[in-house]
């Protein structure tokens, strides 16, 4: 059986996408998931996630929005 996958979408400043990936850790632990982030590079962040940290995290570059819910 495949396992399944929470995809998080993070927007805004470093603060808020930071926090962001946190709770999405915590979700994605408690739910059995493994967690892929969609780190948009934009106007209002732009550098990408793996420049900033050294992560495991996986990050998806390009992910339909309409598939993306927002909590």
């Amino acid at each position: 059986m495949a396992r399944r996958v929470l995809v998080l979408r993070v927007d805004g400043g470093l603060g808020s996408r930071l926090r962001a990936l946190v709770t999405g850790q915590v979700w994605a632990r408690l739910a059995g998931r493994s967690l892929r982030v969609v780190w948009p590079v934009d106007h209002s962040f732009g550098a990408p996630l793996g420049d900033l940290f050294d992560t495991d995290v996986a990050t998806i570059g390009n992910f339909p929005v309409h598939l993306v819910i927002r909590v």
